[in-house]
């Protein structure tokens, strides 16, 4: 709703080159990717994505480092977002 939320994910592998959410955002919805102990990755980090806004099937996720350099670890990711709502997340190969 309107004061915001966050949610976070188990820890989960990633192989992909791209990330997109279906989501129907009012206000701001922003992801950032954690290593499994829960500290952020460096250039993908809240500040490093650009904000979602609108509603869309497939949003585009975006941060300063591109997906890939996740690599194989497993990774946490977390959603915070304010007068959003959330239904699904894809990773692209």
């Amino acid at each position: 709703g309107a004061p915001g939320g966050t949610l976070r994910t188990p820890p989960v592998a990633i192989s992909g080159s791209a990330m997109t959410v279906n989501a129907d955002v009012g206000g701001e919805l922003r992801v950032r990717l954690l290593d499994a102990s829960g500290k952020p990755l460096e250039g993908l980090d809240l500040a490093d994505c650009e904000p979602l806004k609108g509603d869309s099937l497939a949003h585009p996720l975006r941060w300063k480092k591109p997906l890939g350099a996740v690599g194989t670890a497993p990774v946490r990711i977390e959603f915070v977002m304010t007068d959003a709502r959330l239904y699904a997340v894809d990773v692209v190969p």
